[in-house]
Formats: C-alpha cells, sequence, structure tokens
C-alpha cells in the first residue's frame, strides 16, 4: 500500500485480545468503529455493543494499528494511513465500515470547571429531560473565542428538596425541586474537530463524534487508581505530556503540555551536533539519576526495552542526562507549584506514569523528588512496560466512551421515535 511504504509504516507490537468474527457483514449500529491518532501511532477498534445491557461490557472484535510518524506525514499520507488502518480492521473483523468516531493526541486538550442545574419549582420526580437540561447549561458556559468543546464529563450530581440537598450518584428517578451538575469541560483549540471531521470526509468515512483522549484515558485507567489523596495520571508521550488529577475518586483536572520526549531528542541533537537518529540512541541511554539501582528495579527502562546498543559506554551520556535531567525538573517543578497553588495536589498519593517516555531510566526518582508522592510505572506491574500498557489503557477507555456516546443517541432516537408515535396516534384518533 503506498502509505506504508511512503511513511515507513510499522505494524505495532501491542493489541489487546479481540474475539473471533462472524462472517463478513455490514457494520451495525451496535457496531463501533474508532479512528485513534497518535504521535506515533494510528490506530482502528472495532467492537460490539450490548445497548440493552451494558453491565454486559463491549466485545473488540479487531483492533489495528500502524506505527508511523503523524505530524510528519504529509495529508496525502495521512489519509492514506487513515484509510489503510480502517481496512485492517475490516479484514480482521470482517464487516464493512462506513463510520467511526475520531481521537487525536492534541497538545491544546486541558479541563475547566463547569456547572449546570434544573429548576422545577416543587418536588417532582426528576426524568432524563431535567438531566438534559443540566448539561446542556454546562455545555453553553464560555470556553473562549479560540478554544471550542470536545466533551463535558460530570462529576457531581446533588438533589435538593424539601428534606435539604444530597449527592446521588443518578438523578433520574430522585425526587427534588432543583438539580445541580458539576463537572468539566474538557475544550481544545478552535478548529481541532473540524480538522478530525475532515480526515473523515477525505477518506469517506462518516464521523459519528470527537472522542476526548483524556477522557478515554482517565476510562481506562480509573479502575487501578487508588482511592485516598490525589492520584495522577502522567501520560509521557512524544510530543506532549498529559496530566490528568482524580480526588475524592473524581477526575477534577486536565491539562496538555507541549513537551515531550521529541523536544529531549531535539536538545541532545542541538548540545552535541547529532543527527536526529543518534540522538534518540543517546536518549535511551540516559539515566537521569546516573546510579545502576533505582527503587522501581524490576520495572522495565527504557535501555532494558531497546538495549543499550553501545551507548553504555559513551562519554557524553553524563552531559546527556544533566541537560535531560534541567529540562524535565524545569517543565515538571512548574507543574507541581501550579496544581499546589490551585489546591489539586494533595500530601498523599500516587503518581502512575504512562507513555513511552515514561521508561527514562531515572524519571520516577526524579518525579518522587518533585512531587513528594509515590511514583509507580503505569499500573504498577513488574515486567510490564508503560507503552505497550498505555495501548491496552487507551483501547479499552476509548471504547467505554465511544459505548457511553452510542447508548446516547440510541436513547434519544428512542425518545423522538416514541414522541413522533405518540403525536402520529393523537391525530389519527382525532380525524377519526
Amino acid at each position: 500500500m503506498p502509505a506504508l511504504a511512503a511513511a515507513q509504516h510499522q505494524p505495532a507490537h501491542s493489541a489487546p485480545p479481540v474475539a473471533a468474527a462472524p462472517a463478513s457483514a455490514p457494520c451495525e449500529e451496535h457496531h463501533l468503529v474508532i479512528l485513534d491518532l497518535s504521535s506515533h501511532r494510528v490506530s482502528a477498534t472495532l467492537a460490539r455493543l450490548h445497548p440493552e445491557q451494558p453491565d454486559r461490557g463491549e466485545q473488540i472484535l479487531a483492533h489495528q494499528a500502524i506505527d508511523c510518524r503523524w505530524h510528519d506525514l504529509s495529508e496525502r499520507s495521512r489519509r492514506e494511513a487513515a484509510r489503510d488502518v480502517i481496512r485492517l480492521a475490516e479484514d480482521q473483523g470482517r464487516v464493512d465500515i462506513h463510520s467511526a468516531y475520531v481521537c487525536a493526541a492534541d497538545p491544546t486538550l486541558a479541563s475547566h470547571p463547569a456547572g449546570g442545574y434544573a429548576a422545577l419549582g416543587a418536588d417532582v420526580t426528576l426524568t432524563a429531560g431535567d438531566v438534559a437540561t443540566a448539561l446542556r447549561r454546562c455545555r453553553e458556559q464560555a470556553t473562549g473565542v479560540d478554544r471550542e468543546l470536545v466533551d463535558l464529563l460530570p462529576t457531581v450530581w446533588r438533589v435538593r428538596s424539601r428534606n435539604g440537598e444530597r449527592e446521588v450518584a443518578q438523578p433520574v428517578g430522585e425526587v427534588g425541586h432543583a438539580l445541580t451538575c458539576d463537572g468539566i469541560l474538557i475544550t481544545a483549540r478552535a478548529g481541532h474537530r473540524a480538522a478530525l471531521e475532515g480526515l473523515c470526509q477525505d477518506i469517506d468515512l462518516y464521523c459519528e463524534g470527537v472522542l476526548a483522549r483524556p477522557l478515554a484515558l482517565y476510562r481506562g485507567v480509573v479502575g487501578r487508581l487508588g482511592q485516598r489523596g490525589s492520584s495522577l495520571v502522567i501520560d509521557c508521550g512524544g510530543r506532549h505530556t498529559q496530566v490528568l488529577v482524580q480526588r475524592q475518586r473524581r477526575l477534577v483536572h486536565i491539562e496538555t503540555h507541549p513537551f515531550g520526549g521529541d523536544d529531549l531528542t531535539h536538545r541532545l541533537a542541538d548540545e552535541f551536533n547529532l543527527d536526529v537518529e543518534l540522538a534518540e540512541r543517546l536518549k535511551h541511554g540516559v539515566d537521569l539519576a546516573m546510579a545502576r539501582v533505582r527503587e522501581h528495579e524490576g520495572q522495565q527502562t527504557l535501555a532494558d526495552l531497546l538495549g543499550s546498543d553501545g551507548i553504555a559506554g559513551d562519554p557524553r551520556l553524563p552531559a546527556a542526562a544533566a541537560l535531560c535531567r534541567q529540562e524535565i525538573e524545569r517543565q515538571f517543578r512548574a507543574l507541581a507549584e501550579d496544581l499546589r497553588t490551585q489546591g489539586i495536589l494533595a500530601q498523599t498519593g500516587t503518581i502512575h506514569l504512562v507513555g513511552r517516555g515514561a521508561l527514562l531510566g531515572g524519571l520516577v526518582g526524579v518525579l518522587r523528588e518533585i512531587f513528594d508522592l509515590k511514583v509507580v510505572l503505569g499500573s504498577g506491574d513488574r515486567g510490564r512496560d508503560p507503552a505497550s500498557e498505555l495501548v491496552d489503557i487507551l483501547t479499552s477507555g476509548l471504547v467505554l466512551v465511544a459505548a457511553d456516546r452510542r447508548r446516547a443517541d440510541l436513547a434519544s432516537r428512542t425518545d423522538v421515535r416514541r414522541q413522533v408515535s405518540g403525536l402520529w396516534q393523537w391525530l389519527t384518533a382525532k380525524l377519526v
């Protein structure tokens, strides 16, 4: 395929387990397709939805990925790469794909607090319409002319009645005269959605919706986070670093910084007058602590995963380690100070490092010193590298977020059909 040759794509090394697919069939409304675009990887996931039984979960039928440097590709190569990975998913899942949800890594993704309400006047049983009113008022809050809404995550529901105010997990069916929703708006630069929708249109794919990558990351990892203090998830990517903060079992903050492993590579290339490939190899051999014994011994590091390839004795390593540590400390000390100033960072908790950059030698110790919190690679499972674990976390999270979107769409269609049917019956009864 042209895109594979032009961009030197390679099949990705990690994929979640998939179920056996039936004979070739058209993609139905109970099938989910997610196209995910990251800095070094393009993937497509096909899953089967259980719309009436969400507790059964979703079944992954196909997952295919192509390794590439997405931001270095031309527009034509991007279209071909996306089209190729969709075709691979079609072949594995034996379905014809005509629509998909799309998600992309973006350094401008961030969160903002929001609130909405529904005032009912008297104690009544709350309905899905009341919930929709509160959510609509959350979404309608200003985000700025240079930003646009990607998604909304409700975090707290409160119902007020004559007996006082209480928090509820699911407001529908509760009795009260006022409903309040606290949540976070996930926003990105203006044009983020249009760019992804345009890509889908260019490859003859209907875009069902744009998914927020931070929300997918959180949905995929939330079951592994601690319940006390602050839980931070730091995705150390090639082009950016994404930070999620959970407190009191709720996602309270998302921010993305345009700093990643590629920036360290370019700094090393400039400092030592190397080409990018040699600078990348030098970075693989860096140990920020310049010590061989580390508290996370037993978990894989970048050098363990890729091999030192003769870099271990390079006399430039100490200077390279000092340069990398200076850049990392500058970025993360500013982040820690900002989180403390906002009152988001607790005195206890755990930091989970995911992504390929998390394997940089000595990074765990540096972040432990800066944040004064326990730091683990990925979920803390020994023998797993955070890069492959991130693939599994994101894939499952994207499927969960897309399934929620689809169920909401199906419920909305059912409500419309019910209203139209009721109106039609009323009209025909009057005519008779």
